[in-house]
């Protein structure tokens, strides 16, 4: 049986990102190494200890309705906007899964989360490329767009401006996956 924890244990750390365990109580029963240093804390300070207590009221607050749904038996995925200890704001995706026992009673739920902070900021940092991009191009005459051509021969336009409404008839967002009738 140690033999068995030690391996899950051993699993568990080389996840890349945060795992726990968590009881109906709200008490951790386990957390790996990622999740102690996600959020700053050692293990003693955050196994056996509430959720509220190791979170903080702010981030608690934010996910205690997920907290709800999952304890109701439910899985649930989120994203979560967190602060880290060095004051850094950052995004996670996060999955609270029920853990049931042999009965199937739902006696807590596990943590899986995965820092998605990159992910993120090269969403933002492609929208806000993309509305400057729109805002420039409104602004020429003529039109601005990306022509596809597939090997199978089928045409799209991936981005156009406005201007293709007057060049071609044709609104950009009806274009971007089949340009044939353009």
């Amino acid at each position: 049986l140690e033999e068995s924890r030690r391996e899950l244990v051993l699993v568990a750390n080389h996840v890349p990102g945060p795992v726990s365990r968590i009881d109906r109580n709200l008490r951790y029963l386990f957390a790996n190494n990622h999740y102690q240093q996600f959020f700053g804390k050692p293990h003693e300070q955050v196994i056996g200890h509430q959720m509220m207590e190791v979170l903080g009221e702010d981030l608690f607050s934010q996910v205690e309705p997920y907290i709800h749904r999952a304890l109701a038996g439910e899985k649930v995925t989120f994203e979560s906007v967190y602060w880290s200890p060095e004051g850094k704001a950052g995004h996670t995706l996060v999955n609270y899964v029920p853990d049931r026992d042999a009965d199937q009673n739902v006696i807590g739920f596990f943590v899986v989360a995965i820092d998605i902070t990159e992910r993120k900021q090269a969403e933002e940092a492609k929208n806000e490329a993309l509305n400057i991009l729109q805002k420039v191009t409104s602004r020429l005459p003529g039109a601005v767009y990306q022509f596809r051509l597939r090997p199978d021969g089928q045409v799209s336009i991936p981005y156009g401006s406005v201007g293709l409404q007057n060049l071609f008839g044709v609104a950009p967002e009806n274009v971007q996956e089949d340009a044939a009738d353009v």
